[in-house]
């Protein structure tokens, strides 16, 4: 299974297309991120990593290669520097939350 997901801060700063499989969420290059996670957030050092190294991440917070995460949450954070659900966060192109669509089609 291989859904296309978007997601974006309310304020549209931040913003990133991901490809989840099921097993792993893939952030594609082209989208921009925060750049800084509070280490008191769970996964938070995790994060950070991706966000420190030149070769995935910009020092403007552009997305320059496939950032993979274990989950759609630690992928959310990636994208907008906080604590989230990521099947909230993220949504398919009709606007549907990624946990709504995985609900109604009995994959989750």
């Amino acid at each position: 299974m291989n859904i296309k997901i978007f997601a974006k801060t309310r304020d549209g700063s931040s913003f990133a297309e991901a490809i989840y499989t099921g097993e792993k969420t893939i952030v594609l290059p082209g989208g921009k991120v925060k750049m800084k996670i509070a280490k008191s957030v769970r996964g938070g050092a995790f994060v950070q990593h991706f966000l420190d190294d030149r070769s995935y991440v910009s020092s403007e917070g552009e997305v320059l290669k496939e950032c993979v995460f274990n989950s759609p949450s630690i992928a959310a954070m990636f994208i907008t520097g906080n604590a989230s659900n990521g099947y909230r966060v993220w949504k398919l192109e009709n606007g549907k939350t990624l946990g709504d669509y995985l609900k109604e089609n009995n994959l989750r």
